[in-house]
């Protein structure tokens, strides 16, 4: 509920041109268990609700950025 309340406001402000520029931090928790070192293109599978709702939040905020050209 909260992050859907956050990111409604965070994706009206990008599309009314407020935010030119967007910084998300992101967490290891969206990733896949792993005894190795992550990267950005390791396998994606949270393995609790803090991770599922990172990464759900990611994905909204980079499909809302792609359709109003902000970075």
């Amino acid at each position: 509920y909260f992050c859907n309340k956050v990111f409604q406001k965070i994706n009206l402000a990008i599309k009314n041109n407020k935010i030119q520029h967007l910084i998300f931090s992101s967490t290891a928790a969206v990733y896949k268990s792993s005894k190795h070192n992550l990267a950005e293109n390791s396998t994606l599978k949270p393995n609790n609700i803090y991770g599922k709702t990172k990464l759900i939040c990611e994905k909204n905020i980079i499909q809302t950025l792609k359709k109003t050209n902000t970075n």
